[in-house]
């Protein structure tokens, strides 16, 4: 979400809350990769964030950044849906939060 070619063939503005809700991601290195993608949406150039930060803290930011959020006013997407949007740009937060927490957060463990 934070790659220069994605974000000319798919808009930008609309990432933003999905991005928001990864800065309290269970794993650090997703933090830190959503951090570096939402600093490139409009609006958050200046977003300061620790992804080692305490869980309070990140909340703290991940509340902040969908604070900060705005709904896009033009170039919404053409199926708002896909991204969880409803038609008139509003985040679809039933449908995050529920695939939030179907996600498997189980430890994977890779032996090299």
């Amino acid at each position: 979400m934070g790659w220069q070619p994605a974000l000319e063939a798919s808009g930008s503005g609309w990432q933003s809350p999905l991005l928001a809700e990864l800065l309290n991601d269970p794993y650090s290195a997703v933090r830190y990769m959503a951090h570096k993608a939402l600093a490139r949406q409009p609006g958050f150039g200046e977003f300061e964030y620790d992804f080692v930060a305490d869980e309070p803290k990140r909340l703290a930011k991940r509340e902040g950044a969908l604070a900060k959020w705005k709904p896009p006013t033009a170039g919404t997407p053409a199926n708002p849906a896909a991204v969880l949007l409803s038609a008139d740009g509003q985040r679809l937060t039933n449908q995050v939060q529920r695939l939030i927490e179907t996600r498997d957060n189980r430890p994977i463990r890779l032996r090299e």
